[in-house]
């Protein structure tokens, strides 16, 4: 793909102002600005980064679906998911500050033609990463680089008139800055430091009809099984040229508590919804081997996505903080797909 040189141009200039207003020494990742531009558009959340002198940077979440990206991963931790399933559920656009090697390899070779120093600064050079549900983090595309560069201008337009005060408050539900502009007068922004929309992460879970279901498990008989299902993302890359950059494919899985055995999975594709998937592969190995007395999963989200169809079949689903059986299982896939790797390297 080629870039727009000039877009990269005047992200570096944005970024150099950026790096002067030093947002993070005022601000920690608990509090958001909500940056409106005029009654069209959706609103932007701007979540600062560095205050606790880890990564430094700025991430954009576009509306109120950006909004519900940010509680996912805020409280991934309380759902008791995956380390990086929020991760790879994310739409958003982040800058960070880093060294070369932290920087895609095709951005160091626009910043390097640039022209631009950032030798003086003590956090680093910009890189900007776009983050895209189901795919890895990947250099953004000119439209996404051009929108971003539109955000942060805007951002650094607000930021002086939103240092903190004593209007922020703490906590979630009051840490918001809503930046508002119904003119087109750059001069014209109005404040306010409402609760945020939401605090709470809202998953829009798809499953199949109740008529789907019980087709599915009609000729299935009850046993004594406790079946585990969990989703595992391994460090893969798979690329394809139907997609824009390589995807984060999980993959679905469940097991067998008593035997240790894997009994159903399936590597779910980008598009892939995957609360579908955990219903399909849980109705195909009910089909397989029965209507289990218990579903074990690790995660309340994962729980509710098989809810429907546990209810159905009569089934118990807990939650548990250990499932043997799937762990077992993912270090023999993670093993045996470092071993393929291994072989192909030599």
């Amino acid at each position: 793909m080629a870039y727009d040189k000039q877009n990269w141009t005047v992200f570096y200039q944005l970024a150099a102002e950026l790096l002067e207003a030093e947002p993070w020494l005022h601000f920690d990742d608990g509090q958001l600005f909500c940056i409106k531009y005029l009654e069209s558009e959706e609103p932007v959340y701007v979540n600062i980064l560095g205050n606790a002198g880890n990564t430094y940077g700025l991430v954009f979440y576009e509306g109120e679906d950006g909004l519900n990206d940010y509680n996912l991963l805020r409280t991934g931790g309380d759902l008791n998911l995956p380390p990086v399933y929020p991760l790879f559920q994310q739409n958003c656009l982040t800058i960070y500050f880093g060294e070369e090697e932290e920087m895609p390899d095709e951005q160091y070779e626009i910043f390097a033609e640039s022209g631009f120093d950032f030798n003086d600064s003590v956090l680093g050079i910009p890189y900007v990463l776009s983050l895209r549900r189901g795919f890895y983090p990947w250099t953004p595309e000119n439209v996404e680089i051009a929108k971003l560069n539109a955000w942060l201008r805007m951002f650094l337009d607000v930021l002086p008139y939103g240092l903190p005060s004593e209007n922020w408050g703490f906590g979630m539900d009051h840490g918001c800055c809503y930046c508002d502009i119904t003119a087109e007068d750059e001069d014209d922004w109005t404040f306010d430091y409402p609760p945020l929309p939401s605090i709470d992460y809202t998953a829009e879970l798809a499953t199949f009809s109740d008529e789907q279901i019980r087709d599915q498990i009609r000729n299935a008989r009850r046993n004594d099984m406790i079946f585990e299902m969990d989703v595992h993302y391994t460090n893969m890359h798979i690329s394809d040229p139907a997609w824009p950059r390589p995807c984060a494919a999980p993959f679905v899985l469940a097991a067998d508590t008593a035997t240790g055995m894997i009994i159903g999975e399936k590597l779910a594709e980008p598009d892939e919804d995957i609360s579908l998937v955990m219903n399909e592969i849980l109705l195909n190995t009910v089909s397989d081997y029965g209507i289990p007395r218990e579903i074990r999963v690790r995660s309340v989200l994962f729980a509710d996505m098989i809810e429907s169809a546990a209810d159905l079949m009569n089934t118990t689903v807990n939650i548990c903080d250990s499932l043997k059986a799937i762990d077992e299982a993912v270090e023999f896939l993670e093993s045996g797909m470092t071993g393929m790797h291994n072989e192909m390297l030599s």
